[in-house]
């Protein structure tokens, strides 16, 4: 019974691990997207920059 209880334990602290890493990588990947938006809005409003979406009427 021993080995069972020692599996668990490194098994919950891999877990943790793995929660804690990945809860990292999706915190920075949304605080990157968040500046990536925030500079396109900027450059938008300053410059008048569009995105061109639809712009390949011929008048």
């Amino acid at each position: 019974m021993p080995i069972e209880i020692i599996v668990i334990v490194a098994a919950l602290i891999i877990s943790w691990l793995v929660f804690t890493a990945f809860i990292k990588i999706v915190k920075t990947s949304v605080q990157t997207a968040v500046t990536i938006a925030a500079i396109v809005l900027v450059l938008q409003l300053v410059f008048g920059i569009q995105s061109g979406a639809g712009d390949y009427t011929d008048y």
